[in-house]
């Protein structure tokens, strides 16, 4: 028996060993996977929160299933698309529904893949056991990895896949893995294969060229999936960020290169990346201006010479930095914000920043970039004029102490002049004071406080039951109705993909103003209290935003 025993060790040693052997070969670490249910993995990034377990409960597979598949990932909303983020990476109980889960799990990574959540997508992959045995799994898999440019592991699953090897995806894959190891003869062949088999690219032997003989001159050219976006990548050439769906619009804004910064910006505006990235990215591309450093004169009294101030050499390179535009004034003015030593000088480059004129979805971002700054800048008189922008700015991301703060530099009268203070009601600030509002910005207001849950004084009631908010666009009531049922039976995940599907590619404020707060008030209802404060805020910025 002691024998047997042995000889069962020792196999199993070499299994192993042989195991890892492979692993070590093909550049996969997989790891020990223990035997988990894929849909309780959670990955999420900070500032976000794992939403309860239960939150796919209430609801049936089916259901979650067609929203999922109609999901319009990119909306209207930063907050709604960021919050689609959340719901989809957060794990939990999965929803009742039968024994056979795969088509929902597949649906919850493509979806989430679609928002550019790629590393969250690969880490949740690694750890659902079986994934890589299953093709469609090991697709998103490779996709994710090839939207974060880490083309070797890509290839190396690929290499692995033992299922539908001979489908035209990964006859493509297989080509462009030869094409950047230098088999040129062994891609070109290949991609002959991709181009013959069911849904083959005719064009893909172009993409293979590009890789093999690489062009004189640096080309920008259309892609349409994350594996010619890798391909361009490889051969050194400009993709195009025109018409791109969001996660390849997210994979683009990766690259180093200054023509992705805009696109950066722009997934920024979306909802689609964290602060800390978009930041990161501007304060090194100000590094690569290279501007010279500003002159430092000197005043002659008498024998001594004075040098200029820190101040004063600040405010020379703020001066400098007007004369720069676009992405590089951002950059520049917002690494100034950071950097300078005077407070004053760190928030007149803010304040500037704040008021570029853009859309508004760019003001909210910008906004919401700055407010980060703002954090670290203590509101003393001799700021004050900076309050009311960065009061704003605070509001923007639902910081209410902080607006507080900035307001009470300003006297009374000014302070009660400013439309900001109905935004600070609805979000559970000080009473709303009497003054002259347009109606639409008010009839904003008291909708978006009373989706928030907040108390209107008889004379507002009476003040709205004598308006009609007009449609602006159509709000169907079937919708509306399942929306706020499925809020009041605390289906969470449920309640988050029908209000994406009431916006679709709309904002807050090109709904009704019934149809937007009850969003909001839905979102409030299945206890997502921040994310319906941020809606109703993009609600009613945006409001004043189009004045």
């Amino acid at each position: 028996m002691y024998w047997i025993n042995k000889s069962i060790l020792i196999s199993g040693f070499w299994l192993v060993a042989f195991g890892a052997m492979a692993q070590s070969r093909t550049g996969v670490e997989v790891g020990q996977l223990s035997e988990i249910e894929p849909f309780s993995i959670s990955v999420i990034d900070k500032p976000q929160k794992k939403l309860p377990p239960d939150q796919w409960q209430n609801s049936t597979a089916n259901i979650i299933e067609e929203l999922l598949e109609e999901l319009a990932v990119n909306g209207g909303s930063a907050m709604l698309n960021d919050l689609l983020g959340q719901v989809l990476l957060s794990g939990g109980t999965p929803p009742p529904g039968g024994n056979d889960l795969a088509s929902l799990r597949r649906l919850r990574l493509q979806s989430a893949l679609a928002l550019g959540r790629f590393s969250a997508v690969s880490e949740i992959l690694s750890r659902s056991p079986g994934a890589y045995k299953d093709p469609e799994l090991t697709a998103i898999a490779v996709n994710a990895l090839l939207a974060q440019g880490n083309t070797v592991t890509a290839c190396a699953l690929s290499q692995q896949l033992s299922q539908a090897r001979g489908a035209s995806f990964w006859l493509q894959m297989r080509a462009f893995c030869l094409a950047i190891q230098g088999n040129t003869a062994g891609a070109e062949l290949t991609a002959e294969l991709a181009i013959t088999a069911a849904d083959g690219n005719p064009n893909f032997l172009n993409w293979i060229n590009r890789l093999t003989t690489p062009a004189e001159t640096k080309k920008t050219v259309d892609v349409q999936s994350y594996l010619e976006l890798a391909m361009a990548e490889a051969a050194n050439t400009f993709a195009s960020n025109q018409n791109l769906p969001s996660g390849l619009r997210v994979a683009l804004a990766r690259w180093p290169d200054e023509q992705s910064l805009p696109v950066l910006m722009q997934v920024f505006a979306d909802g689609l990346v964290p602060v800390n990235v978009v930041a990161e990215r501007l304060f090194a591309h100000a590094k690569t201006l290279a501007k010279p450093e500003p002159e430092t004169p000197t005043e002659q009294t008498g024998e001594q010479v004075t040098p200029l101030t820190v101040l004063e050499l600040e405010l020379a390179t703020l001066n400098q930095i007007k004369t720069d535009t676009g992405i590089d004034l951002i950059a520049s003015l917002f690494a100034l914000g950071h950097n300078a030593q005077s407070q004053a000088v760190r928030a007149e480059a803010l304040a500037l920043l704040l008021q570029i004129e853009q859309p508004f979805k760019s003001w909210a971002a910008m906004h919401r970039l700055v407010a980060e700054e703002i954090k670290t800048i203590a509101p003393e008189p001799v700021l004050a004029r900076y309050a009311p922008a960065f009061a704003k700015a605070a509001l923007v991301t639902g910081n209410v102490s902080s607006a507080k703060k900035w307001l009470q530099l300003l006297p009374p009268e000014e302070r009660a002049a400013l439309s900001l203070q109905q935004v600070l009601f609805a979000i559970g600030g000080p009473a709303l004071p009497a003054q002259q509002t347009p109606d639409d910005i008010l009839v904003t207001d008291v909708f978006s406080t009373i989706a928030l849950g907040r108390k209107l004084s008889p004379k507002l009631r009476h003040w709205l039951s004598s308006k009609n908010a007009g449609n602006t666009k159509n709000c169907p009531i079937g919708k509306q109705t399942a929306l706020i049922s499925s809020a009041r039976q605390h289906a969470l995940a449920e309640t988050v993909f029908r209000a994406a599907d009431i916006l679709r590619n709309d904002s807050f404020a090109s709904l009704p103003p019934l149809c937007a707060m009850s969003v909001i008030e839905a979102l409030r209802t299945v206890g997502l209290k921040q994310q319906a404060r941020l809606g109703a805020l993009e609600w009613m910025f945006e409001q004043r935003a189009a004045k």
